[in-house]
């Protein structure tokens, strides 16, 4: 089943800092701009391979908007 998978791909994290915390992460959703900077790549891959349940680029015309307001 799709829970028993992910148990065993996050299990050291879970051991780590227990299924509560695991469990919100998963359920975080990051939403990030298209200007972020290079090196935040590996800390996006990072945050994906712990677990982060969604990651969205948002277009940049919307984080143009945005910015204005």
């Amino acid at each position: 089943s799709e829970a028993e998978e992910r148990r065993i791909r996050y299990d050291r994290q879970v051991r780590l800092w227990g299924s509560g915390v695991q469990q919100r992460l998963h359920s975080t959703v990051l939403i990030v701009s298209p200007g972020t900077p290079y090196y935040a790549d590996e800390a996006l891959k990072n945050l994906a391979l712990a677990g982060v349940g969604k990651i969205r680029i948002i277009p940049e015309d919307l984080a143009q908007q945005q910015n204005e307001n």
